[in-house]
């Protein structure tokens, strides 16, 4: 199962990170980092450090105080691993996924609180259509710079909280799915995600 995380290079506020995959320690300290349950499901996990986010954004000439905004489409243990590189960052994610993420029992749900790296900066949205007012044709959207070209998009079921992502390219609209969409028959509908909490 590949572990993905995307940039954006926006014109105006510079190198966005959408979710950070693995940290290098997944590797070397994996319970520390991943904790005891993400360690298990990653047993046998293989990785070159030079694929970690980054890592591949320092060979696109991207250093880690350049990235300022990383959009978290959920915090589970594959998705938030690496948020400790991006000190200098504001991490936005829903409100939802926030309190999940931080609930009692949230280590079973397949969440790592040691992840949550206390020098990026957090900041929670809140999709209910009395908070932002913005409704289009997916429901429920965020515009993150007020221009259309970067929409939060709440999709709830595989997390409490996910979120997707749509980017206006220079073509064409992009959806970054994060985990709402695994595969190309979950895209049809012909197949569930493997885990989620509310089909």
């Amino acid at each position: 199962v590949p572990i993905v995380a995307f940039v954006i290079e926006h014109a105006g506020a510079g190198p966005i990170l959408i979710d950070t995959g693995f940290h290098v320690s997944a590797l070397t300290h994996p319970h520390r980092n991943l904790g005891m349950v993400g360690a298990l499901l990653a047993r046998g996990l293989r990785m070159d450090p030079a694929q970690t986010a980054v890592n591949q954004c320092r060979a696109l000439g991207i250093e880690p105080s350049d990235i300022e905004l990383i959009l978290m489409t959920h915090l589970h243990f594959d998705h938030a691993s690496a948020l400790a590189d991006f000190p200098q960052a504001t991490v936005l994610v829903s409100a939802r996924e926030w309190r999940a993420a931080n609930a009692p029992l949230s280590p079973l749900a397949g969440y790592c609180r040691a992840q949550l790296d206390p020098h990026p900066s957090y900041r929670t949205v809140d999709f209910r259509a009395e908070n932002h007012g913005s409704s289009g044709p997916y429901g429920p959207t965020l515009d993150v710079f007020g221009d259309g070209s970067v929409l939060l998009l709440s999709t709830p079921g595989h997390s409490a909280g996910h979120m997707s992502v749509i980017a206006r390219l220079s073509d064409r609209e992009a959806l970054v799915a994060g985990d709402a969409i695994y595969t190309i028959e979950t895209l049809r509908g012909e197949q569930r995600p493997w885990r989620s909490q509310d089909e």
